[in-house]
């Protein structure tokens, strides 16, 4: 398998482009480093402390917040090191370790940020009329939380890739698949491509449920649908195609879909677009947005039936009906829509 090209982007200037290298892409990531920011400013070892002490003890609090986040970043590198051999194809090892460098070098950021923010924390509460200090004090406090948010960012892109190192096991199967010669050596790769199929769903439905961008969630969860509905007709057009060899179009055909779907989730998990695929049309925009409606109308339709009130549930539940028709029938429209399966929507 090949490396993964998912890098740090203008993070730290390796090869390969991530469009959003440098937001916070996760709900989970925003919220901790909100609440950094809170611990940097207004630690809460200071709440209940008098007045007269609380400058000495406010440099006190910052630096214990400081200590214990490298703490936890050193610990966080040594469980991601086990991870990468645990979870990385061998020959990607390497590339894969680049992000634990990355690691390494924002917690040395981290470490030397820290030792320039308290002293001048401390300089600051001995002279609080002084403005030149308050601004060092301010920008000590700046560059702390600036390596800290790098060294998170990198993590979730690690894990990220970890999803990634998985999508490109299946294409691997999936090419296999397509180059076996007997029905067994077709059941046993496609068995195992299920378990793998089932590890991607579980990793990125645990994804969706963290991502801030609502784009990049109707994206990744139309590239799922997309999957789960390609898989079988590849399967079972490659059966076929043994004994049936005038019908390898046909077979092409599926396993292009299949590999253009995790193309497309692939690229959805970067934050990006694929160039000529389904996300630069409205195919796999259809897609996202059925998908959401019918997360949607799960959710709703999955209530205490103590709650369920005609007037106004039922016709919420009838307008998401509609728009999951109208979705369906859109995707059923599509130039791009195979006609098998283009019938199999409207029946």
């Amino acid at each position: 398998m090949a490396a993964n090209g998912y890098s740090n982007g203008h993070l730290n200037g390796h090869n390969g482009h991530n469009e959003r290298a440098d937001e916070v892409p996760t709900i989970t990531l925003k919220d901790l480093i909100n609440d950094l920011c809170r611990e940097l400013t207004t630690p809460k070892k200071m709440i209940n402390l008098k007045s007269g002490d609380s400058g000495n003890a406010y440099v006190v609090a910052v630096i214990e917040v400081i200590e214990d986040f490298r703490r936890l970043a050193a610990d966080t590198i040594a469980v991601k090191m086990a991870d990468i051999d645990k979870r990385v194809h061998a020959n990607n090892r390497d590339h894969a370790r680049r992000y634990v460098n990355d690691l390494n070098i924002e917690l040395a950021n981290i470490e030397r940020t820290g030792r320039i923010l308290g002293p001048a924390a401390q300089t600051m509460v001995d002279d609080l009329f002084v403005s030149q200090k308050r601004v060092d004090a301010t920008r000590a406090s700046k560059e702390v939380l600036t390596a800290i948010t790098k060294f998170l960012l990198i993590c979730d892109q690690l894990d990220v890739y970890f999803i990634i190192e998985i999508i490109d096991l299946a294409n691997s199967l999936i090419h296999d698949i397509r180059n076996a010669r007997t029905t067994e050596e077709i059941e046993e790769k496609y068995n195992i491509l299920l378990n793998v199929l089932e590890e991607i769903d579980e990793s990125t439905h645990t994804r969706l449920a963290e991502l801030r961008s609502s784009s990049e969630r109707e994206a990744v969860m139309a590239a799922r649908e997309l999957v789960k509905s390609s898989h079988p007709i590849m399967y079972s057009t490659t059966k076929v195609v043994l004994n049936n060899p005038q019908h390898a179009d046909l077979c092409d055909a599926a396993h292009s879909d299949l590999h253009r779907a995790l193309g497309e989730m692939r690229a959805a998990l970067h934050g990006q677009s694929s160039e000529g695929g389904y996300a630069s049309s409205s195919y796999l925009d259809g897609y996202g947005q059925l998908a959401a409606e019918l997360h949607h109308f799960q959710n709703r339709f999955m209530m205490d039936p103590s709650q369920y009130r005609v007037n106004r549930d039922r016709p919420d539940l009838e307008e998401i009906l509609e728009r999951i028709v109208t979705r369906s029938a859109g995707i059923a429209d599509e130039p791009s829509t195979r006609h098998e399966r283009k019938h199999k929507i409207i029946s």
